[in-house]
């Protein structure tokens, strides 16, 4: 038995169109979800950690740059010496160095919901004259018992922690604590 083309055309190009539309829609719905993921590569955050000091620059500070390419949402920032967290840099400082001093310093907030552009560096800490006790706790900075983490965010609700230590780290999570 032979095939009417002419007979059933008007069935065939219904199924073409069916067919055409549903390769329509799968190319359409592949192009969105790779959009999306552009956008969210687009304004993604990059928070690196670390520290500076010298006799040549004059004091120790701790920074945190966003290296990314949009806005970091800290959600979490914790000091830990000796693998317990503190409540401040400067309890860091005295604990770490088995010192209590008191010695010159500036602070910036690194608080909850605060937001870093892209290319942006916060001083987080700074000991303001490069003394023994600030050599000494760049020391210890460096040896790996004083730890910073930080939790932080994109604006697409994406998250990562980042880790100052001997071993720094930068890990996607879930979200932040």
């Amino acid at each position: 038995m032979k095939f009417d083309w002419k007979k059933h055309s008007d069935k065939i190009m219904s199924i073409s169109a069916v067919v055409t539309a549903v390769a329509a829609l799968v190319v359409a719905v592949l192009e969105v979800r790779n959009e999306q993921q552009f956008q969210k590569l687009s304004v993604e955050p990059y928070i690196e950690l670390g520290n500076t000091g010298g006799e040549a620059i004059g004091h120790y500070a701790f920074l945190l740059t966003n290296n990314g390419l949009g806005p970091a949402v800290i959600k979490s920032a914790t000091i830990y010496v000796d693998g317990s967290p503190v409540s401040a840099w400067n309890e860091a400082v005295h604990l770490a160095t088995d010192n209590d001093e008191s010695y010159p310093s500036t602070l910036s907030d690194v608080s909850y919901n605060r937001r870093i552009r892209a290319a942006e560096t916060v001083e987080v800490f700074r000991i303001s004259d490069y003394s023994a006790l600030a050599r000494s706790f760049h020391k210890e900075m460096n040896a790996d018992r004083v730890q910073y983490h930080v939790c932080y965010c994109s604006i697409y609700e994406e998250c990562w922690r980042t880790v100052y230590g001997k071993q720094v780290t930068h890990q996607p999570v879930s979200k932040c604590e």
